[in-house]
């Protein structure tokens, strides 16, 4: 795509899209800033995995939609002296950097509950969906009975 593009193409696009953003953050007081471009971008990321999710089973597919949505937005505290919320999944890379296991699983205890509420919230939808789709189709099949003619 970029092949057929100069580089002063690119810059122009690239210059285009600086100016997008400082218009579409001029109003947002600069201490939100970070949590909002967060945010923003980790919903432009579940809105790409559509795409994803599209070739894999059906079972894959939403456990592949909890994990991806634990790892983006799973809050925690920052390690900052004002402690702010801060996505879980940083902590455990800062973990990883510093070889702090205490980190490391501070990090990932909150992740490993979000992942196992959204399994444990799968299973109830998937016992719900099998118990309506099974009353739908005992009702059918009444209703075709009813309507053949006798012999």
């Amino acid at each position: 795509m970029f092949a057929f593009l100069s580089l002063d193409q690119i810059g122009n696009v690239l210059g285009e899209i600086i100016i997008w953003w400082a218009q579409l953050v001029q109003g947002v007081p600069p201490d939100k800033l970070p949590l909002y471009a967060y945010v923003g971008f980790s919903i432009v990321v579940l809105l790409l995995w559509i795409l994803v999710v599209r070739i894999l089973p059906k079972t894959l597919a939403g456990l592949s939609w909890i994990i991806l949505f634990a790892i983006l937005l799973t809050p925690t505290t920052s390690l900052g002296t004002p402690p702010d919320i801060a996505p879980a999944s940083i902590s455990v890379v800062y973990g990883i950097l510093l070889k702090d296991p205490a980190i490391i699983f501070n990090g990932l205890l909150p992740i490993m509950v979000v992942i196992t509420v959204g399994c444990i919230l799968g299973f109830i939808w998937q016992i719900l969906r099998m118990g309506i789709d099974k009353t739908n189709k005992k009702h059918a099949l009444n209703n075709a009975n009813i309507s053949q003619p006798s012999r």
